[in-house]
């Protein structure tokens, strides 16, 4: 399945552990890793950020308009996320969509 893919990882020769560390640092924002948590941004209704424990970055984001049930989804499924609210930032895809602008 995954023959002649991902050239790029063969000719860099990365270790999977570089990989890994460098996915946590760069992308998630978490060099010591941790779980998944996702924060509804009561500033802008519907946008729910992603970021992981530990972390004060936001790797991701979600619109999903009905935040509520989304999140009554989430906490009935065991699966461990963290739900939080955040009431200080602002809306993330309107800087995202400002910051791609320039």
């Amino acid at each position: 399945m995954f023959e002649n893919k991902f050239e790029y990882l063969r000719k860099a020769s990365v270790t999977p552990e570089q990989a890994y560390r460098s996915i946590l640092s760069n992308i998630l924002h978490a060099p010591a890793g941790g779980g998944l948590h996702i924060c509804d941004m009561r500033g802008s209704p519907g946008e729910l950020g992603l970021n992981v424990s530990g972390s004060a970055d936001y790797f991701g984001l979600v619109y999903i308009g009905d935040t509520s049930t989304f999140k009554k989804l989430v906490e009935e499924d065991g699966s461990g996320i963290t739900l939080e609210d955040d009431a200080v930032t602002g809306s993330l895809f309107a800087e995202s969509r400002t910051e791609h602008r320039h």
